[in-house]
């Protein structure tokens, strides 16, 4: 009976593990991407919704980092403007090192953050970062939360 136990356990564990090494990953909910200062082929004309109004941008097609980056989003309430909320990412850690390339590279220019082909943010990066990143803005606790599940949800965690 013992040993019946342990194999099953070790099954479960295996099964386990290959649904880690497989994430169902939707990579188009998450997207960062280069803005670019002027229109061309490779860019597509996109809008920025701020609180100072909207901002027409002009972002790259190429796709830095998507959700399959991502090891977990979250609201992080603490670090945004009083009454509002933004949404922490932790990449995984191809995605640490991804991003610290990209940010390492592109230092004064800004990165679009893209979710389910809207542009949130698209903030100037300012140095290097590497595991942790926040989608700054003023979003509302219910709007954090849904879009803080759906990239989680995206990037299988």
């Amino acid at each position: 009976m013992t040993r019946h136990v342990w194999a099953m356990g070790l099954a479960a564990l295996l099964a386990g593990c290959a649904g880690v090494a497989k994430r169902n990953v939707d990579p188009t909910i998450l997207q960062m991407r280069l803005v670019a200062n002027e229109a061309g082929p490779d860019t597509e004309a996109m809008t920025l919704r701020t609180a100072r109004g909207e901002e027409a941008i002009h972002v790259q097609k190429a796709v830095l980092l998507n959700a399959a980056d991502v090891r977990r989003a979250w609201v992080d309430a603490k670090s945004a403007a009083p009454g509002t909320h933004s949404i922490g990412l932790a990449f995984n850690k191809q995605g640490a090192e991804k991003f610290e390339a990209v940010t390492t590279a592109n230092i004064g220019r800004r990165l679009a953050i893209v979710v389910d082909g809207k542009v949130l943010s698209a903030p100037v990066i300012r140095s290097a970062i590497r595991d942790r990143a926040q989608i700054a803005g003023a979003f509302t606790l219910e709007e954090a939360r849904a879009m803080a599940r759906k990239i989680s949800a995206a990037a299988g965690g």
